[in-house]
């Protein structure tokens, strides 16, 4: 009778897998006679470890173990962490920082604008990436664009210019204007020109805003016309007496 006696199982000394690629690594075991429910991947982010690649392994490089009964479990590099850039328009400054740094983004990848707008001061206005796109958390940028409030200007001094220059002047501030005619006559300020504005000048309003001009009418005109009468009658008057003088001497 001749005794076999098992040796025991047939084990291998595993390498150091650490940066290569997982799938590389696992059609290597798989012909080295693991079964390919023995090979584990667990996914990890990773900002030094290219996505696909093992970041460790367990059980450690140098150890002994059995294809034939032994598990292996790498952790792989799923690539820097990422997430969808959220919607912050709205928000306050402040708000929008706190999100994103709770969500792993350092205060130093975020970058803030100002900018005049009809919103709210402090409020956010505009956002890059835009709402839905990817962040990956440790490299992309984030620029916020944050409301100033609404531009001011200063009205300009108008008074004593012709309209046509007054409402050119506004214009260039950005204002609106609207024009109306002086009640009564103006000795003092010629006919088309401006007699006051209204809000006046120096005053501080929002870009936009409409200014309200009253233009003189000019100086009352002369009416001589009551002369011409008089002169007629006075004619007349005369033309009598020399028929009177003529009668009398015939």
């Amino acid at each position: 009778m001749t005794l076999y006696i098992s040796s025991g199982t047939k084990k291998i000394t595993l390498d150091d897998y650490e940066g290569r690629s997982f799938d590389d690594v696992k059609k290597e075991l798989i012909d080295l006679g693991f079964d390919e429910d023995r090979i584990k991947e667990e996914l990890e982010s990773s900002d030094d470890v290219d996505e696909g690649d093992i970041i460790s392994q367990s059980p450690a490089a140098g150890r002994e173990v059995s294809p034939a009964e032994d598990e292996i479990t790498f952790k792989v590099s799923s690539g820097p962490d990422s997430f969808a850039m959220d919607n912050y328009y709205g928000m306050t400054e402040a708000d929008a920082r706190a999100a994103l740094t709770s969500r792993g983004v350092d205060r130093s990848q975020i970058e803030v604008n100002y900018q005049s707008s009809s919103q709210p001061s402090g409020t956010i206005i505009a956002q890059a990436p835009a709402t839905g796109e990817t962040v990956v958390t440790s490299q992309t940028t984030i620029t916020l664009t944050v409301s100033s409030g609404q531009e001011m200007v200063n009205v300009p001094r108008i008074v004593g210019k012709s309209q046509a220059d007054a409402e050119a002047d506004l214009n260039e501030a950005g204002l609106d204007s609207t024009f109306e005619e002086e009640d009564g006559y103006n000795d003092s300020v010629p006919a088309g020109h401006v007699v006051r504005v209204s809000p006046g000048a120096g005053t501080s309003v929002e870009v936009g805003s409409t200014v309200t001009v009253t233009i003189s009418r000019g100086p009352e005109p002369d009416d001589s016309s009551s002369s011409t009468p008089s002169s007629s009658s006075d004619d007349s008057s005369d033309s009598s007496a020399t028929s009177e003088s003529s009668s009398e001497s015939d």
